[in-house]
């Protein structure tokens, strides 16, 4: 991948994703909305700690792009 990036002009960062298992389960618990706030997005299954993780990680992305 490194190649093709650098072979078209490219500058990009890796970004280091975020490690669910090196989360505390009180840190993923924040990021998932309870069932009884009415204000948040409410999923119709409980997440998985890596799908919280993967979120996680895709936000901070999009924190560098923006």
């Amino acid at each position: 991948m490194q190649q093709q990036v650098k072979a078209i002009g490219l500058s990009v960062e890796r970004v280091t994703a975020v490690d669910a298992q090196a989360m505390a389960p009180e840190e993923i618990a924040s990021h998932v909305p309870a069932v009884d706030d009415p204000s948040k997005v409410v999923y119709p299954r409980e997440l998985k700690p890596g799908e919280v993780a993967c979120f996680l990680s895709h936000r901070k992305c999009w924190q560098r792009v923006g």
